[in-house]
């Protein structure tokens, strides 16, 4: 039974969001805690999470030769995190729902997937056991840009070839 202690704890968090908003807007987060077994939780925290993977040329010399490769880089830009609970105990077959507001901030990137860069947002839910491994959950949220104020198209044109998709759209003259 000791044993038991080392791993996480016999519960199950589910997130109910939008799975979309925008850069500024505010965003309600659903969390709901399913436990299997009696777990005190030091603290149920959840983040917001922007990352970004780009690609890079990178040219190497040694002597006469020289070696180009493309390299994946990883990057963490924006967080968010807002403490949810603390120290509470969960009872056995206990669930547990909190809502919670969390904000993009107003200057951040759109969701995309693109060839030298992709950009992706998540929500990450942690419950903190003293003692055991965390019990983490994430879900995917998509940001998108708003169009700009007081600007309207007259014109979308949308082709598809076989690796992309290609959106084209004109704004009208002001």
């Amino acid at each position: 039974m000791v044993f038991r202690k080392l791993f996480k704890p016999r519960s199950r968090i589910e997130i109910q969001s939008a799975g979309a908003t925008t850069p500024g807007a505010s965003l309600v987060v659903g969390l709901r805690i399913l436990t299997g077994e009696q777990v005190s939780v030091r603290e149920v925290g959840v983040e917001l999470l922007g990352d970004e993977t780009y690609y890079t040329r990178e040219t190497r010399a040694a002597g006469r030769r020289s070696a180009a490769r493309t390299v994946r880089r990883e990057n963490t830009f924006a967080t968010s995190r807002s403490v949810v609970a603390q120290d509470v105990v969960l009872e056995r077959g206990a669930e547990r729902r909190w809502d919670v507001q969390m904000s993009v901030p107003p200057d951040s990137p759109a969701s995309c997937s693109g060839k030298v860069v992709d950009i992706h947002w998540r929500l990450r839910v942690k419950l903190d056991a003293p003692g055991r491994l965390d019990l983490v959950h994430e879900a995917p949220i998509r940001v998108v840009r708003p169009a700009p104020s007081g600007q309207s198209t007259m014109h979308v044109e949308q082709k598809a070839y076989d690796e992309c998709s290609l959106s084209l759209e004109v704004p009208e003259a002001v």
